[in-house]
């Protein structure tokens, strides 16, 4: 049966059908979806030569009614479906031009279509071909049974496309920057479309960490809100998409982060039945006509409408601070990287300096994320260097007034930074106290298992695993290379960390002292920008840890020469630009070894001795090791008010015995002191 159109023919090919076959994919997909599809699938056959014979769209919609015909397929530039002035709806091919996408690259479409009239359901085809596109040729209709309602759209004689343009990412990317946001709005609808039997994600597009859902009760009415974050590059966003209960966009607005210069690509869609019956006051980019007065009816000067802009502000301001706060924590990785920080000393105070000016760079980003954005690697550096002047002056105040002299600061921002200078002061003063408190419960309790349990407290269960843990009594600049190794395998630890050889043979040391174990190894590379002076470069430490009750005698000195040994005349470790140190600890020391510190006298280091070049043996008590560490503390332990009854108290309550040595070792080691 053939039906015409009621439109001349060049009408048609004068109304700017577009000719790329992903515009016209995405029209017949639309359809379906307008016609309440939750699957759309997209398939293809091809051809010998590799081309494509024809294209099929198939959705589970409500099909195509027969009876309003003359409606839909019959009227071109109009359609039965709501004119929407917006230019992102659900509502698409309302001025009738969908059905036409195939003109632009084939030459036949066909639509096979079941639908529901009252309780029955009925099928029947459709043909256009482009020879004569103001007429189509609809079939007889006819009932069928257990069959479900769905529109097949076949597109076949099509021109000169390729099996790898319908397998391409262009495609399937096409389709994500067109529907990620429909598919995300109808997630929990189980929507989907399959392009080539493979489901298209919007997770692609969609950056889930930051995209959420949230719900909003204003007047009695109910807004269901979608906040989401794109990863992809989609076309709608920086707007409010306001949706009435089907989804047909009623009115658009901006969001006030309406800039990309940072990449916070974002949209939000709002559905309601508030907005069922809204006549927005804004006209869309191709509308001509003057905008009309509809005061009786709801539209953007409506106080609910007003008030649901003002929640979806607070929402985009909140998300907008934890995208962000993420940022700034990439920023900082890669200042990391790149070495724009200043190098701090390796020491507890170091580190909360660090942490300190990470806070403020992160704090100043946040402000004003633009400071930081097209500066060259020296600016960064010139920036950040900067900061930490002035914080670490009493000018840190003066912060605050240049960044408002370099950007505009809102109320809320210059409120944040001035929090932040005001806290990360506080919080280094706290988390001083802190690590300075922990560590002295780690002192106290070592001197409790050193002394008043030394009859049970042996090396390797006790002393040897708590300062596997506990280096930094020893030097905060340390790092721990190995515990309880033979010397091969500790030196081969050491130039791994220090200069990543990997082979084994790299790692041979010929010597019979070879086996030997070290009881712990430290070693600190000094970066020649800050000790450009010095002649040393890598500093180590060996240290040989006996049991409280043995006391270090010249068998004990003889041991750790032997270690020196293997080190100096080992060629891959006796570089004049290393620095060796080897410490023996324990509760007593012989008359032998006392002769040697007073033989060493003259060099001026205390517990000193030998001394060979750049190779240095000490010998130290326990009661040595605590003074020496109190005495190098003792200007931030005297601000510090520790309750020294309590922590003896704690002590008395611990068993003198095995069991109490094994109690004390597991609560020192428990500790977190940096």
């Amino acid at each position: 049966m053939e039906r015409e159109l009621k439109v001349k023919e060049d009408s048609i090919d004068s109304s700017g059908i577009k000719k790329d076959y992903k515009e016209a994919i995405i029209e017949y997909i639309w359809n379906g979806l307008d016609a309440g599809a939750n699957r759309i699938d997209i398939t293809y056959k091809k051809n010998s030569l590799d081309g494509i014979d024809s294209i099929c769209i198939s959705d589970n919609g409500s099909g195509i009614k027969y009876e309003n015909l003359d409606n839909t397929f019959g009227a071109f530039l109009s359609s039965e479906k709501k004119v929407n002035s917006s230019y992102i709806t659900t509502v698409h091919g309302s001025k009738g031009k969908g059905r036409f996408s195939f003109l632009g690259f084939a030459n036949n479409c066909n639509w096979k279509t079941i639908y529901q009239l009252d309780d029955k359901k009925y099928k029947f085809s459709i043909n256009i071909n482009a020879e004569t596109p103001n007429k189509y040729y609809p079939s007889e209709k006819e009932e069928v049974n257990n069959e479900e309602t769905g529109t097949i759209v076949t597109i076949y004689n099509i021109n000169n496309l390729l099996q790898e343009q319908m397998e391409s990412k262009e495609l399937e990317e096409s389709l994500l920057e067109t529907f990620s946001w429909y598919l995300y709005l109808k997630k929990n609808e189980n929507c989907k479309i399959l392009l080539n039997g493979k489901e298209i994600k919007y997770s692609k597009f969609i950056d889930e960490k930051l995209t959420q859902d949230f719900v909003e009760n204003i007047n009695g009415e109910k807004f269901n809100i979608f906040f989401i974050h794109w990863k992809g590059n989609v076309k709608y966003k920086y707007y409010f998409h306001m949706l009435d209960e089907n989804n047909n966009q009623k009115a658009l607005q901006h969001t006030k982060f309406n800039n990309n210069a940072i990449g916070f690509a974002h949209s939000m869609f709002i559905n309601s039945e508030y907005f069922n019956g809204f006549e927005s006051l804004k006209c869309s980019k191709d509308e001509l006509e003057e905008q009309i007065n509809i005061d009786n009816k709801k539209n953007e000067r409506d106080e609910t409408y007003k008030e649901l802009i003002k929640k979806l502000d607070v929402i985009v301001n909140k998300k907008y601070k934890e995208f962000i706060k993420e940022k700034s924590n990439i920023l900082i990785k890669s200042f990391e990287e790149e070495k724009i920080f200043p190098e701090f000393t390796k020491d507890i105070y170091g580190k909360i300096r660090k942490k300190e000016l990470e806070n403020t760079v992160k704090e100043v980003y946040c402000a004003q994320p633009k400071i930081f954005k097209g500066a060259s690697k020296e600016q960064k550096k010139i920036i950040v260097h900067f900061l930490d002047l002035l914080l670490n002056s009493d000018e840190r105040e003066h912060i605050l007034n240049i960044m408002e002299n370099i950007t505009k600061l809102s109320k809320e921002e210059r409120e944040s930074l001035s929090n932040v200078l005001t806290r990360t002061t506080l919080s280094c003063i706290v988390e001083t106290i802190k690590m300075l408190d922990e560590r002295n419960i780690v002192i106290e309790n070592l001197k409790k298992l050193v002394f008043e349990t030394a009859e049970f407290t042996n090396e390797r269960n006790h002393i040897q695993k708590i300062m596997e843990r506990n280096y930094w009594i020893f030097g905060e600049e340390y790092n721990l290379v190995t515990a309880d190794k033979p010397f091969e395998k500790a030196l081969s630890e050491y130039r791994y960390i220090l200069e990543g050889y990997k082979s084994k043979r790299e790692y041979e040391i010929e010597n019979t002292e070879k086996k030997k174990r070290m009881d712990i190894f430290m070693c600190a590379k000094r970066p020649l920008d800050v000790y450009p002076n010095s002649s040393i470069k890598e500093e180590n430490i060996i240290l040989e840890l006996k049991a409280p009750k043995v006391p270090i005698d010249k068998e004990i000195f003889q041991q750790i020469e032997s270690y020196m040994e293997i080190i100096k005349n080992e060629p891959k470790f006796n570089s004049s630009l290393r620095e060796w140190k080897f410490y023996a600890v324990s509760n007593q020391i012989s008359d032998f070894i006392k002769d040697k510190y007073e033989e060493n006298e003259a060099k001026g280091q205390p517990f000193l001795v030998k001394a060979l070049r750049n190779y240095k043996i000490f010998i130290m008590t326990w009661d040595d090791v605590f003074k020496n560490f109190e005495h190098k503390h003792r200007f931030l332990y005297d601000k510090l008010i520790i309750d020294k009854e309590k922590l003896e108290k704690q002590f008395e309550e611990q068993e003198k015995s095995r069991e109490g040595a094994n109690n004390l070792t597991e609560e020192i080691n428990k500790r977190e002191v940096g």
